[in-house]
């Protein structure tokens, strides 16, 4: 195989990712809150000391944010579509 110089896009200039500390702990615990031995509920608890309706309130408005994306990008993007799928069952369901 040869290589072809100038054929392919120059790399995309490096995007600065603006999280905070607590909000990569937010998507830290969604890429793997089955590794400890606990719970999610626990897990998020231990990690962040919040209840548990102020985290999914959080994580949701985090996984809206361009920045969230650029960072964890599988976990974003699955994050949403679980979300849009719920909204969606939840829709079908009032409507039916």
């Amino acid at each position: 195989m040869t290589c072809f110089p100038g054929r392919f896009p120059a790399r995309l200039p490096f995007r600065r990712v603006t999280l905070s500390d607590r909000e990569s702990t937010l998507l830290d615990l969604e890429t793997g809150w089955w590794r400890h031995a606990v719970d999610k509920e626990t897990a998020i608890a231990e990690s962040l000391g919040c209840p548990v309706g102020d985290y999914y309130a959080e994580l949701n408005r985090l996984i809206d944010r361009p920045e969230a994306e650029t960072a964890y990008p599988l976990v974003v993007r699955r994050l949403r579509r679980l979300r849009a799928r719920r909204r969606s069952e939840r829709s079908a369901r009032r409507s039916g």
